[in-house]
């Protein structure tokens, strides 16, 4: 009887835990939702100017628009996982990594043919 107490509390446990994690998802992929324009980048330790008007839009269904292929135009999916923005269905396909999140700020991560880059973008609120 007690077996039973102590594996139905375990399983509460964690279903909350469970919940829990999906719900910091959930919050951050509505942060993401929008366009983000590039404030200033880093191409390993210096600072670059090759990408000034870079912008990514994250929308509804995780599909999201780009121009970070040469400033071509491209739209592509894009799933949310912790913090880990996997970037698919697009010339590039690369795992963007989240580095802090605001209502108007978001710095990621990544790595474009083997060079680290790191972006810092705002909010457009147009």
């Amino acid at each position: 009887m007690r077996s039973t107490y102590f594996i139905s509390g375990i399983m509460v446990f964690l279903s909350a835990l469970l919940l829990l994690g999906c719900g910091e998802d959930l919050e951050k992929e509505q942060l993401l939702l929008g366009k983000w324009s590039l404030e200033k980048a880093f191409r390993g330790e210096n600072k670059t100017e090759l990408l000034n008007h870079l912008f990514f839009e994250f929308q509804e269904e995780g599909m999201m628009t780009t121009n970070i292929n040469n400033g071509q135009l491209e739209q592509g999916k894009y799933t949310l996982s912790g913090d880990i923005i996997h970037q698919t269905e697009s010339s590039l396909n690369l795992d963007l990594t989240l580095k802090s999140l605001t209502d108007s700020t978001l710095v990621i991560q990544t790595s474009i043919r083997g060079m680290p880059f790191e972006f810092y973008f705002v909010r457009d609120t147009l």
